[in-house]
């Protein structure tokens, strides 16, 4: 019976903290960041909250081989950098 109120607390806590958030990927031409990929608040898309990427083309000798890679990665809180970033 615990096991089962506990869980059912867990449930009740984590659907009233959820945000509802949408998607966004934003693709670029003619620059060496290829897109950027972020979610923002449903209420209010001016507000970003979750993981953020931003992907870049990496040159290499070839143009053939030129590849796309994560050059930054993180996550956002209400517009602010939260927690670790990678760059």
């Amino acid at each position: 019976m615990r096991n089962k109120l506990a869980i059912l607390g867990l449930l009740i806590v984590y659907v009233c903290n959820g945000q509802e958030v949408k998607e966004i990927e934003v693709k670029y031409s003619n620059s060496s960041q290829v897109k950027e990929r972020f979610y923002v608040l449903k209420s209010d898309e001016s507000i970003k909250y979750g993981d953020y990427k931003s992907y870049h083309r990496i040159h290499t000798d070839s143009t053939i081989n030129d590849s796309i890679r994560i050059k930054e990665a993180g996550s956002y809180f209400y517009n602010s950098r939260h927690g670790l970033w990678i760059s």
